[in-house]
Formats: structure tokens, sequence, C-alpha cells
């Protein structure tokens, strides 16, 4: 076994006064130091197996002035610490014996804690700060038992309990959690609230079970998440993972990989969610099954596939059905098939949704209203886009009657448009009854020629006058 840390000096030492300032430590091809402190200071003394550091203090830029205090007795079996006092810039405090070979009986506390421990920004919170808390170790370093029992944010209360053998069992729970931890304002909503839960972890990285039990609160619709299952650094497989909340359940099982490359095959099903909880306009029932699997070959990128389906569905009291399924691979997003009815509405669309593109699409609809809030009309549209945002290339043709969005509305409308960026141009549209903020009784547009040297026709007659 290795020998125990030196308890005692030949000599005895005492520093009445140390200090230092202007002290730089710089890495080997820095071109800055890499620590800064402009001043430090101690006093102290180690006599015997008597450690006392009266005062260590130092100036360091990200964290401010630290500075630590304490009194120790050191021996062959340990150190028993009578106390230790650290304040940078929280306060944090130990007390009890350290154990070398003999069992270990620390007490740990702290206040006014917070990370990041630098204010970059003053006007932002921090992620996470506890204005209290406790912990204690108890027991040797192949049996160690300890204890968490800490505020944590602006209303939450964490309490722990575990145990270390050679692997980690461990309980938690909580009351008053929320996200954000730190409200920027004391009247900033909370995304989502969990009024209780626990969450219970055991094993190694290199492979772990968990169990997560808790309510939430979100868009003021109560819920509840669980979650079962097993993992290591690069996976996990669950067991379960079910989320609900008002009427809605989302339910998930499945194992997913993510190093070193992604892979897995999670099914899972959807029942009673409403949108109407996230967006007012949106109300519904929706209700289907989604899959996603992926086992890439050695050497290759990933590929994953995808499928989701929506039937017995709502949206906004109109009868809604979802079929889609496609693939990412090589880094390229394939949609196989996306089909949407909304009442007696239907689009779809197919094709490659990743650079350089190559999308088809199709709507038809007798009424438009069918689709989205302030909506109305008829539309029978086919369109297609291929190339990139910057060089695009667009075909659309479009028969549009009767439509209206909110205070605009056509009358009529006829479009066809083959815009190349690369290419030659053709656009002809014809509308009537247009308005617009001003009513257009009839407006043709014509364009022909290329991106560099084209033409465009206009003729608008109206109440005003004619162009």
């Amino acid at each position: 076994p290795a020998p125990n840390p030196l308890s005692r000096l030949p000599v005895a030492i005492e520093i009445k006064s140390l200090a230092l300032s202007d002290f730089q430590l710089w890495t080997v091809g820095a071109t800055q130091p890499t620590v800064i402190v402009p001043n430090a200071a101690l006093k102290g003394s180690w006599i015997g197996h008597d450690v006392k550091i009266e005062n260590l203090s130092a100036d360091y830029a990200p964290i401010g002035k630290a500075q630590l205090s304490g009194r120790a007795k050191l021996s062959d079996e340990g150190v028993d610490i009578a106390a230790l006092d650290v304040t940078a810039p929280a306060m944090l405090s130990a007390k009890g014996f350290v154990g070398y070979d003999k069992a270990s009986d620390l007490a740990l506390s702290w206040r006014d804690l917070r990370w990041p421990l630098a204010t970059v920004d003053p006007q932002a919170p921090p992620i996470v700060t506890s204005s209290q808390g406790e912990a204690t170790l108890k027991g040797a370093w192949d049996d160690l038992r300890f204890t968490l029992a800490t505020a944590l944010g602006s209303t939450a209360k964490v309490r722990g309990e575990g145990r270390w053998n050679g692997e980690l069992d461990a309980r938690l729970s909580w009351t008053g959690l929320g996200w954000p931890l730190v409200q920027a304002q004391p009247t900033e909503a909370k995304i989502v609230e969990s009024a209780r839960g626990q969450l219970a972890v055991k094993g190694l990285p290199e492979h772990y079970e968990f169990d997560l039990d808790a309510d939430l609160l979100a868009q003021k619709q109560s819920g509840v998440v669980q979650a079962q299952g097993s993992g290591s650094t690069e996976s996990v497989d669950l067991g379960l993972l079910r989320l609900t909340v008002g009427k809605a359940v989302v339910e998930a099982a499945g194992p997913l990989t993510w190093a070193p490359k992604p892979a897995g095959s999670l099914k899972g099903r959807i029942a009673h969610l409403d949108p109407g909880l996230f967006a007012a306009e949106w109300p519904g029932d929706i209700n289907g099954e989604f899959e996603v699997t992926g086992d890439p070959a050695p050497g290759e990128l990933p590929a994953l596939r995808f499928r989701i389906g929506l039937h017995d569905s709502k949206l906004r009291n109109y009868p809604l059905r979802l079929d889609g399924e496609g693939q990412y691979v090589d880094e390229v997003l394939q949609i196989a098939r996306l089909e949407v009815q909304s009442g007696g509405s239907q689009l779809s669309a197919s094709g490659r949704a990743s650079a350089p593109y190559d999308l088809q699409a199709q709507l038809v609809s007798l009424k438009l209203q069918e689709l989205a809030p302030r909506l109305a009309g008829s539309a029978q549209v086919t369109a297609s886009f291929k190339g990139t945002v910057e060089q695009p290339h667009l075909v659309a043709d479009a028969d549009i009657a009767r439509a209206a969005f909110g205070d605009y509305a056509v009358k009529s409308a006829e479009l066809t448009a083959d815009l190349d960026w690369n290419g030659p141009l053709t656009l002809d549209l014809k509308t009537t009854g247009l308005a617009v903020g001003v009513a257009i009784d009839e407006l043709t547009l014509t364009g022909r020629g290329t991106r560099g040297e084209h033409t465009l026709k206009l003729d608008a007659n109206s109440r005003e006058g004619q162009v």
C-alpha cells in the first residue's frame, strides 16, 4: 500500500507574514498568462502535528477575493479538521475527521453558493444558486456513505443519501424544483415546475441504472414524468419514458446510442396531446405513434430512419391525419413521404430536405380555413424547390380562389413561375379583387429573362388609377 501523507515536519514553521504581488502563470506556447494573481498573502504555522492557517488570501479576477482559514491536527491515521472556512465568493466550511485507512466522519456546509462563480454579466442571473446547504461523509473510502440537504435556486429543496462501495447507489428527492432555477425577475414565470420528485441511480458511468418519478406543472397543466432504464457513457436503454401533461400521454422505449455514432431503435406513442397548451389558436386532440431506428455499419456516417403516424386526431376541431417517413443518411435528410390531411384539405411533400435541396410539394384545399387560423378560400398548388438558399430554383403553379388571410384578400389568383438563379426566369401572375391595404381590381405581372438580364411588365387597375 502507498504510504500515508506526511503528518509532521522535522522542523517547526511559523509564517508571520508572506506577501506575493503580480504573480503570473504562463503555459508553454501561450500568448498571454493562464493565471494572474495581483495580490496574495499567507499567515500560518505547522508545528508538530498541528497546522494552523490564520489567513490565506488572494485576488483572482474570475471570482474576486478568496480567503481561507483553518486548524487541523495531522496523524498517521488521517486529518482531524477542527475548522476550515473558505470564502471565494461563497462561504464553505468543513469540520471532522478524514481518514486514510480509518473511517472518515466529515461535515460540510455552505452559504451563497452559485454557478458560474464569476459574474460575467451583472444583469444576467447565475444558472444555479444554493443559499445554504450541508453534506456529510462517513465510513472508509471503500464503503463511504453520504447525505445531502440543500436549498437550490429560488424555491427548491433537495435531499439525498447514498453509498459508494466500488459503485454508486444514490437517491435524490426534491420539492419546489423548477426551470429556470434562478429567475431574472421575481415575477418571471418558470417554464416547468416539479412540486416533488425523486431519482435513484445505481452503478458506474460505464454501466448504470436509473429510476425517475416526478410530477410536473407546465403551461398551467399538471402532469407526471417517469423514466426507467440503464445506460453508459455512450448509450441509454429506456425501459420506459412516460410523460403526462393534462390529458396528454407521451411514451417511448428502446435503446439509443450517441457514440461513437448515433444508432438505436426508439418506439413510442402519443395520446390526447392538446397543442393548445402551447399555442392557444391550435387546440386539438393528437394521437399516434412514432419510431426512430438506426444501425450504421462500421466506417459509415450515421444512418437514422424515422416514421410518424397520427390518426384518430383533431386539430382546431378538424379531423387530422398525418403519415410521414424518411431517413438521415450521410448527413442528408431525405423525406420519403409526408402526407397531411386536415378536414378535406390535403398536403403532401417529398424529396431531399438538405442542401442542395430537391423538394416537391402539392396542396389541394377547398377550404383553406381547415389548415390555419384566419385563413379562408380555396387553393390548388404544386411546387418544387431545388438548389440552395443562396442559389435557388423554384417552380410553382397555383390556382387560388376567394382567399383571405387577416386583412388581406384576393378573389382569384393564377400563378405560373419558373425562377432559376442560374438559368432562365419565367413569371406569370394574374389576380382579381386583390386587397392589400388598397383595392386592386385586376393585376397582371409577367417576367422573362435571366437574373442578370430580364424584363418585368406590370398592369394594374384600381379605383385610384391605372398602372
